[in-house]
């Protein structure tokens, strides 16, 4: 924990850091905190936490603790379809029971670190599809819900694809629909808390990519 709480603290006294946007949600599985609504991540770095939330203290709980101490605000980042191929269960498990919320098309980025078994299932999720979006809704409405964030942030960057390439244009209300029931929900969680919770999208810089 105090090791979580220094680098909060050089975020604060070396870069002179206002918002810290953590991301806690990607390729399928939670980091930083558990949740019976997604797997927790569980590479070695991720797993070296797991004694911490075992004591019943998600380790996202103390960095928003020691933001508060630095006046730092808490945006809780969620990829939005991180390609690393590092989560082959669950996408197995996946094209068994719900083969259409994957997109097969596109490939791990990095050949390297990648499961070789991502290649084959498939590393990213179909956006178009409503179950898709209804499983992350509810971990992202937890999130909102449980802790003591500021915000929420959609990352587009890792990875851009959230629709087969041949759909990707026509889709897009597909995708403003899904951030504006996000944002009506952080209202409601805004309201509880007593303050208006932060929206964050992150995106290209080329509107061309965007689309």
């Amino acid at each position: 924990p105090e090791e979580l709480r220094q680098i909060v603290r050089n975020y604060a006294e070396e870069g002179g850091i206002d918002t810290l946007v953590q991301e806690i949600w990607h390729q399928g599985w939670s980091t930083f905190w558990r949740t019976d609504k997604c797997p927790y991540d569980s590479r070695l770095q991720h797993e070296k936490l797991v004694p911490i939330m075992d004591t019943g203290i998600m380790p996202v709980e103390i960095y928003i603790d020691e933001c508060r101490q630095q006046n730092i605000e808490f945006i809780a980042g969620f990829r939005m379809n991180d390609r690393h191929g590092h989560n082959p269960d669950l996408f197995a498990k996946i094209t068994k029971e719900h083969p259409e919320w994957i997109l097969t098309e596109y490939k791990p980025t990095s050949s390297r670190t990648a499961d070789p078994r991502s290649r084959e299932l498939g590393c990213a999720f179909d956006f178009s599809q409503q179950g898709v979006r209804d499983w992350l809704f509810p971990i992202m409405e937890e999130v909102a819900h449980r802790f003591d964030v500021d915000g929420i942030e959609f990352n587009f960057t890792r990875m851009i694809e959230c629709f087969h390439s041949d759909q990707a244009e026509q889709s897009h209300p597909i995708m403003t629909g899904f951030v504006r029931r996000v944002r009506a929900m952080l209202d409601e969680a805004g309201q509880e808390k007593g303050r208006q919770l932060i929206l964050g999208v992150r995106v290209l810089q080329d509107l061309k990519q965007c689309k």
